[in-house]
């Protein structure tokens, strides 16, 4: 079964990390040293925002998902522990992820990296859900596991587009255009799941 741990001391280790990774991206956002405001300077703002918004919204999605896995599940076993490590340390590379983007808008190779860091932090997530279906004694009440494997479902389907569209996007030198869909995902996943089962949209209530 693993080793029982304590999901408040994981929330709290979860919790400094999403804090670090979302503090990291605010300060990517820097007022032109020059103080001038130039048709290229707001363009290069615009591409920052930009990155900086795709970022957050992943970052925010992790932390919601995370929460959501917390409030509704008794404890967190070894398996989870281990996925919530590697979850973490792709959190940590969001920040880099989107100064690649920023940097490189054109580069095919950073497209790619954006989309391979952005697509992990979701399927981790998915694996996540995974081991909570698989183990029935981690759960708070019967409602959790519909809920979690639907969203499972959706979320795998979701993320593989986006990246796949992200990646066409850079390939035809319009890497932004396939890239803020990343922003849009997290949206995505949860009308979905509204659109096809209004219930699934609302959080089990607890025994």
């Amino acid at each position: 079964m693993g080793h029982s741990i304590s999901k408040e001391r994981v929330g709290a280790l979860s919790d400094g990390v999403v804090a670090i990774a979302a503090t990291i991206l605010v300060l990517q956002l820097q007022v032109p040293e020059d103080g001038s405001l130039s048709n290229d300077a707001v363009l290069q703002w615009a591409g920052i925002l930009a990155g900086w918004a795709i970022s957050f919204a992943m970052v925010a999605l992790v932390w919601f998902d995370s929460h959501f896995y917390y409030e509704y599940t008794t404890h967190w076993n070894s398996p989870l522990m281990a996925l919530t490590f590697v979850q973490l340390a792709a959190v940590s590379l969001i920040p880099f992820a989107s100064n690649l983007i920023i940097d490189y808008p054109q580069s095919l190779a950073g497209a790619m990296a954006f989309s391979f860091i952005m697509l992990a932090n979701g399927l981790i997530s998915v694996g996540i859900a995974m081991v909570l279906i698989r183990h029935s004694d981690l759960h708070a009440n019967a409602g959790v596991a519909l809920i979690v494997r639907q969203r499972a479902v959706h979320q795998t389907v979701i993320y593989g587009l986006t990246a796949a569209l992200a990646l066409a996007g850079a390939r035809l030198h319009h890497p932004f255009l396939g890239v803020a869909l990343w922003a849009l995902s997290p949206a995505m996943v949860y009308l979905s799941l509204l659109l096809r089962q209004p219930e699934l949209g609302q959080t089990p209530a607890r025994q």
